[in-house]
């Protein structure tokens, strides 16, 4: 084997070899370290539900009769 394909003549690099070449990431802009982004404290805009499912309309029907059967049988 040569150097080229990994013989024993290459020198053993651990992981962090490479990292010196490697550039440095780029900090985020507007943000400092212990800060919050804004996208979390700014209030979220409505979007439309559309229509509520058939299920949900019938558990609420049930659980207003169960209730309206409560009132009337206990005093």
């Amino acid at each position: 084997m040569t150097d080229a394909q990994g013989g024993p003549d290459r020198p053993d690099q651990g992981s962090d070899a490479g990292s010196a070449d490697a550039p440095a990431a780029p900090p985020r802009s507007g943000l400092t370290e212990g800060t919050v982004e804004a996208g979390w404290l700014r209030p979220h805009t409505r979007r439309s539900l559309g229509r509520p499912r058939v299920s949900t309309i019938v558990l609420i029907l049930l659980w207003v009769g169960v209730l309206v059967l409560y009132l009337q049988v206990h005093p």
